[in-house]
């Protein structure tokens, strides 16, 4: 995916591993 490298520098570790879920 384009552009989620920015959106996740402001993203918790628990709130990565929900989305990855």
């Amino acid at each position: 995916m384009r552009g989620t490298g920015r959106l996740f520098k402001g993203m918790t570790l628990v709130e990565k591993q929900a989305f990855y879920q």
